[in-house]
């Protein structure tokens, strides 16, 4: 480019008040998104859910004939923090989620209780699983 452009575009500029601030533009705080803890519907917030002190990850055995004979098989947890995907003796899948040390929900709509050593799953059915 030449100069005379240069000068001339540096004088556009000027004269339009073009990168200049003229209290127009908004100037935004850098801010970080802060998420809203879910609420009960009560108004309290809801509690973080605790991982249990050991880990559920690991295959169970249930007693057989308690659900599906005569194709049965070992049940098995995968723990991810407070996230489980659990599989029970039928080979059925879900979701869990643990609501405190020694308790979960699942997608089956039933909920467990975990023994202090994470040996025993006591499920609300009256299903046990142990390892």
């Amino acid at each position: 480019m030449s100069r005379s452009v240069l000068v001339f575009a540096a004088l556009l500029l000027t004269l339009t008040g073009c990168g200049q601030d003229d209290g127009l533009m908004a100037s935004v705080p850098d801010q970080q998104a802060t998420p809203h803890p879910q609420a009960t519907p009560d108004g309290q917030p809801t509690p973080t859910p605790t991982p249990p002190p050991c880990s559920l990850t690991g295959s169970y055995s249930v007693p057989v004939g308690q659900y599906c004979t005569p194709y049965q098989r070992d049940a098995s947890v995968v723990q991810q923090g407070t996230s489980l995907s659990l599989v029970n003796e039928c080979g059925s899948p879900t979701n869990g989620q643990m609501t405190g040390p020694n308790a979960f929900d699942s997608g089956w709509d039933v909920s467990a209780s975990v023994s202090s050593d994470c040996r025993v799953i006591n499920w609300s059915n009256g299903t046990v699983w142990s390892r």
